[in-house]
Formats: structure tokens, sequence, C-alpha cells
């Protein structure tokens, strides 16, 4: 099991990933994927205190999520995998004028298509071939990679590189040059 007793996760990407290979998850109500947790009964969800805290790892000691792992897979493959997502989406954009110009900027330290992993890139990336499929025009601005051209047109999905950076394990700096990338990547829209 996962245990994830944090005070706030926008997404709970690390949630989703468990359940994917059946992993049931121990999450407290500010993890943003409790709802999907409780309804497809593939975890335990407690407070965000210290009473919940402990009400989860008395559970996980007690075993109580052997009989959910099966329930955790089928949460992950009905619910949150990319292309429940991506069909979400596009059901939302199919009401919208076909036509429409999508720009997604990704982050400054993986290229676009994932050559060096970035499950989130992977996951936009797909996003795009599925708004481009609906007549969209899509631009995925992202980081400069050795083998791929700065700028790159497939069909209605546009490409533009511009550099980026290598990851650091300091905070400021690491907003620093998500500022600098995110300066280059307007220079080019």
């Amino acid at each position: 099991a996962l245990i994830i007793p944090s005070h706030q996760e926008s997404y709970g990407m690390v949630v989703a990933e468990a359940l994917s290979v059946e992993t049931p998850g121990f999450l407290t109500n500010k993890v943003n994927l409790w709802r999907e947790v409780i309804d497809s009964n593939c975890g335990i969800v407690a407070q965000n205190d210290q009473n919940g805290i402990d009400t989860l790892i008395e559970k996980w000691s007690r075993n109580e999520h052997a009989k959910m792992q099966s329930n955790a897979g089928l949460c992950f493959r009905n619910k949150l995998h990319i292309q429940k997502a991506a069909k979400k989406i596009s059901k939302v954009l199919e009401v919208v004028t076909p036509g429409m110009k999508i720009t997604i900027l990704h982050g400054a330290f993986f290229p676009v298509p994932a050559l060096r992993g970035g499950a989130i890139g992977k996951a936009w990336d797909a996003l795009g071939q599925s708004f481009s499929s609906k007549g969209h025009k899509v631009t995925h601005v992202s980081r400069k990679y050795d083998g791929l051209p700065e700028e790159e047109q497939n069909g209605n999905v546009r490409h533009l590189r511009v550099g980026g950076f290598n990851s650091v394990n300091n905070a400021l700096l690491l907003k620093i040059k998500e500022f600098l990338y995110v300066c280059r990547a307007q220079k080019v829209l």
C-alpha cells in the first residue's frame, strides 16, 4: 500500500501511479484523488490531522488493503488513465468551434516527446494528439533536446522547442530556471 499523509496535493500523481500497479492508497482528504479512492474502494481516506494519520497507520497495520488491489487497478483504468482524461477533455472540446488554437507549455526540464521520461509530458503529448484529431491546431512548447528539431509540424500538431535546463535540488534556483524558460517560451509564441 502507498501511505501519503499529505497536507495538499493538487492532483496526487503518486496515488494514480500506485493505483496503476494495483497498489491501494492510504491518504488524507487533502489529496485531490480522495473521492476516486473512496468511490472505487481502492484505499483508505482519513482526515488531515494526527488522528487521521493514526487511523491510516492502524488500518494499514491490520492489512485492510489486502482485498483492494484489484479495485486499485480498476480505478486507474476506469477513471484515471490518460485515455479517459483525453476523452473527457475531447468531449468538452467537441462543443467548441473546430479549429481552436491550443498551446501547451511544458516544463523546462523535459523534452516532448518524452525522451527522458516524464509522465506529465507524455500525458499532454497524448492530449495534444487527441485535440488534433478533433480538428484543433495544437502547439507544444517544450525544452530543446539533441536530435529534436527546434520546430516541426505533424499535421495539426506543431512543436516549438526552446532552451531548457537540467533540474537542480535548490528550490530557489529551480524557480529562477523555470522563470527564464517561460520568458524564452513567450518569445516564440
